[in-house]
């Protein structure tokens, strides 16, 4: 509660709010806890994100509007194709997307050791390990809506060390060729790498 009230205290651009209020008009949270924790942690984003395009330098987001989208629409009342497509037109732009993929049982893992790292309050607001494994689709679903919207994707794999290593060393590559401007896209470059 403290931080929703200290992140409405400040403003965010336009475009922000605008991306914030259908993402809480398309995909409702089903309860009023997890509305409060979304709508606080979109409005921490907005201002984030209001600050890098100011910013002159090339900013990274480790989770940006698409993760959001993702996370409205697991804990949405309702989800279907058209309400994500919608939440994806509503949000910002990034340059470039990065998805990091690793096969079901690595995921499996990782979320097991986290859910086991935590504490009890931590619990509480965390989904189980079975609603994270079982939400993959939606991302598979977006990876599809990006695409047809033309918008840069790119997946990495994140299997292992090596292969993470290597998947970020592509993604520079990427980033320093496109000079750190806008980068201009064909349906053919968005494929898996790594």
């Amino acid at each position: 509660m403290v931080e929703s009230f200290a992140a409405a205290g400040h403003s965010a651009g336009s475009c922000e709010a605008h991306a914030t209020a259908e993402l809480m008009r398309l995909l409702a949270p089903r309860n009023i806890a997890w509305s409060l924790r979304l709508h606080q942690y979109m409005l921490r984003l907005s201002r984030t994100w209001r600050r890098a395009t100011l910013a002159g330098d090339i900013v990274l987001f480790d989770q940006g509007f698409v993760q959001a989208v993702y996370t409205f629409a697991l804990l949405a009342r309702a989800v279907d194709r058209e309400r994500i497509g919608l939440a994806l037109d509503a949000m910002p732009e990034p340059d470039l997307l990065v998805r990091l993929a690793a096969p079901l049982q690595v995921l499996e893992a990782r979320l097991a050791e986290r859910r086991r790292c935590q504490g009890r309050i931590e619990r509480l607001f965390d989904l189980d390990v079975r609603t994270n494994l079982g939400s993959v689709w939606i991302f598979d679903e977006m990876r599809e809506l990006l695409r047809a919207r033309d918008r840069p994707v790119i997946c990495v794999s994140s299997a292992d060390w090596r292969s993470l290593g290597d998947s970020v060393e592509k993604v520079r590559e990427i980033i320093v060729r496109s000079g750190g401007k806008a980068l201009a896209w064909s349906s053919e470059a968005q494929d898996w790498i790594g």
